[in-house]
């Protein structure tokens, strides 16, 4: 893993290029040695990160307790200066040993996962840290890039004004994240507005792959096939909410196309999928439509929704999965859209 330092990447013109690469895993332990950190993990496995709890000085702010985690603001001290960071640390259960193993093996997924990938609107992960009192014994937190304007959803009640151009410039950012992950055959598992992270420049950061997974990889054993997993459900693609003869569902590089289409809503709207509607409702309705189409009706005008962008929308959410649009699909249509090329 490269240690990628905080970087506020301003507005430019996003144009088709070449996918990067996930780091080859080979180089990881040899990167660590250059650091100077501590590491932990497993080196059998080459899945090691730099501990960098001595150089974290934690910061009295909590900026949010809900889900699975707690988001705590921390100072970075490194090379002479100051980087605020974020740690995400996993709620853990009290006596119940199941639920316990449950957060571990998220952790060491999520882990596994987020250190190889190094993309421009990916969130990057700094490394690990233990104690504070925050940091149940056992477990990491993981150290990541604080993002000032918090996550999506809070970013456009924050801003309803923003113009369409802005919303144009987001929704690419975040096709280009998720076609470089689909490139190197990850699929993220939850891509939400809650997921999606929005720095002090208005640009947009992928986050939490604690449900990602790596196709193809059947034998992975951080991947958690447990029914404890909670998906959601406005954003969640029929076929993982109700998986029929397969429970539980894993995700797909199709529901992502899926959770897309209602971030791309979310977007242009403002507003979350099937908005003021509770999660039974929505999972009712789904659930009666899955054998057609399953999605959020088309808001009333005025709206930043043309028909071209309503018909997209459409493609990501058809009732059969292999018939959505792939992600390199949809990050040309948005070039397309928004520049002409």
């Amino acid at each position: 893993m490269v240690i990628v330092s905080a970087v506020n990447w301003g507005w430019r013109d996003i144009r088709p290029r070449e996918p990067e690469r996930l780091l080859d895993k080979s180089v990881i332990p040899n990167l660590y040695g250059s650091t100077g950190y501590r590491a932990v993990g497993n080196v059998l496995s080459g899945d090691i990160y730099p501990d960098i709890s001595d150089q974290l000085t934690l910061s009295a702010y909590q900026r949010s307790k809900g889900g699975f985690a707690d988001i705590h603001q921390a100072t970075w001290r490194r090379g002479g200066g100051e980087t605020k960071v974020a740690i995400k640390v996993l709620r853990v259960p009290h006596n119940n040993s199941k639920e316990l193993g449950f957060v571990r093996k998220r952790i060491c997924r999520e882990l596994r996962i987020w250190s190889k990938l190094k993309h421009e609107h990916i969130l990057p992960l700094y490394g690990v840290a233990i104690g504070f009192n925050i940091i149940p014994d056992g477990m990491y937190g993981m150290v990541c890039m604080w993002a000032e304007n918090g996550d999506l959803c809070q970013y456009l009640i924050d801003n309803s004004d923003l113009p369409l151009q802005h919303r144009l410039d987001m929704l690419l950012q975040i096709s280009d994240a998720l076609r470089y992950l689909h490139g190197n055959n990850v699929v993220h598992g939850d891509l939400t507005g809650v997921n999606v992270l929005v720095d002090n420049e208005g640009n947009t950061l992928l986050c939490d792959f604690g449900v990602s997974l790596i196709v193809g990889d059947i034998n992975d054993p951080f991947y958690e096939t447990s029914s404890q997993q909670k998906y959601n459900i406005p954003w969640s693609a029929p076929e993982i909410l109700f998986p029929g003869d397969v429970s539980p569902a894993r995700p797909t590089k199709f529901s992502d196309i899926y959770s897309f289409g209602s971030v791309m809503l979310q977007i242009l709207t403002g507003q979350a999928p099937y908005n003021r509607q509770i999660s039974t409702q929505i999972a009712v309705y789904i659930n009666r439509c899955k054998r057609d189409t399953a999605h959020p009706q088309r808001p009333a005008r005025p709206s930043f929704i043309s028909d071209d962008l309503w018909a997209f929308m459409k493609q990501c959410w058809r009732s059969i999965p292999e018939e959505r649009l792939c992600a390199e699909s949809v990050y040309n249509f948005l070039c397309e859209y928004e520049y002409g090329i």
